[in-house]
């Protein structure tokens, strides 16, 4: 293969640097000539059988023929290597394919940040379900010490929801834009009619957003792909920010730990009123979906640390994402296959490490042929 692979290269350099085809050397009649090629593949879930490949043509990253004018021709020509890609697990963020694995949770901060890994220190993270989750709702308790009360919130969104650039502006919630406090006001993520009243006065729920947004939604579950408040509501499909959809779902998780008596259930939509309300929201399988397809995003992540600042207490889910599937994962199976297709703790590839390694060390092999396949065509040529 090797052979196939030098005779392949050096027939690709020939016809590359301009060498007439009358003093190209005449190979032995009992070898191929073949352009390599490395094929790429996909790193997929198991359960994927549509896997793409991506095939790299060596012959475009041949150094060319044209010498700088400046340069000297006795002095030796710098090849520089061909640059090869590396084989390494990829990263789904599509929405519509649903059995590509997702990787990349080690980004989350309670794996990179020591003081976030000392406030959770007391919770017990190989527990999932109902165990997991009140070990959070009692963290919550001890830490948060303060909530500004729903009159009071906007005393304190210039520490959560400031937009860097303009701090006397606002990022408004769906949007992510910068605007005024007078075309705001402020969105129950969680919806009062469904219980949001229980936490409305808690900084981490209830946003500033332009008004004409806040009453696009009404009180409609989270339901991807809708766009009118009777059958549910997707911010993306009402023509607002998309990544809104996974700061969303991460707020609605972090409102069932601050208060017990609130819940999450895998429906449309559920009949309620202000009079008598249910205390649901939804729809859980689309939310477990869109927490673990958008990453944290920066405004959540200066919110969070504003919040802590105002209240003590953080979000979890903003700090952790593999937590909602521990707790909710196991509800139906939909959301069983949801959060079995991107569990961090599955398998991520069909490769191991060991092949990854010997793939990437075929390529190491192909560009130091090419490398000395053409040092020794530019020696014969002066």
């Amino acid at each position: 293969m090797k052979k196939k692979l030098i005779f392949g290269a050096l027939f690709v350099l020939l016809t590359g640097c301009g060498i007439p085809t009358s003093q190209t050397p005449t190979l032995p009649s009992n070898v191929s000539v073949i352009t390599p090629s490395i094929t790429n593949p996909s790193i997929v879930d198991s359960s994927d059988t549509n896997t793409s490949t991506s095939t790299i043509d060596i012959s475009t990253n041949l150094p060319s023929n044209n010498q700088d004018s400046d340069s000297k021709t006795s002095e030796k020509p710098s090849l520089p290597l061909p640059s090869l890609p590396s084989v390494t697990p990829s990263i789904s963020t599509s929405t519509s394919n649903t059995t590509s694995l997702i990787t990349g949770f080690e980004d989350d901060l309670i794996n990179n940040n020591q003081t976030i890994k000392n406030y959770y220190a007391s919770i017990d993270f190989s527990k999932d379900g109902t165990a997991l989750l009140s070990e959070l709702q009692s963290l919550n308790s001890q830490k948060r010490t303060y909530t500004p009360g729903y009159g009071g919130l906007w005393n304190y969104y210039n520490k959560t929801d400031y937009d860097p650039k303009n701090p006397s502006q606002y990022i408004a919630f769906y949007r992510g834009t910068s605007a005024s406090k007078g075309s705001m006001n402020k969105e129950h993520v969680w919806p009062n009619s469904h219980g949001g009243n229980l936490v409305e006065g808690d900084i981490h729920m209830t946003r500033p957003t332009l008004s004409s947004d806040n009453s696009s939604r009404g009180n409609s579950f989270y339901v991807e792909g809708k766009n009118h408040s009777t059958n549910g509501w997707d911010p993306y499909a009402d023509g607002m920010t998309e990544y809104y959809r996974g700061i969303s779902a991460r707020i609605i998780f972090y409102c069932v730990v601050a208060s017990p008596k609130l819940q999450l259930v895998d429906l449309d939509y559920h009949a309620t009123s202000n009079k008598n309300r249910d205390n649901m929201m939804g729809k859980l399988s689309d939310l477990l979906k869109w927490n673990l397809v958008y990453g944290i995003d920066d405004t959540e992540i200066r919110r969070n640390d504003g919040a802590q600042g105002v209240q003590g207490n953080r979000n979890p889910f903003i700090d952790d994402r593999t937590l909602a599937c521990k707790i909710w994962g196991d509800t139906n199976e939909t959301t069983k296959s949801i959060c079995a297709q991107y569990d961090p703790r599955a398998k991520k590839s069909k490769m191991t490490n060991e092949q990854i390694k010997i793939i990437n060390d075929e390529q190491q092999d192909i560009k130091e042929i090419i490398y000395l396949s053409s040092e020794d065509i530019l020696n014969k040529r002066k």
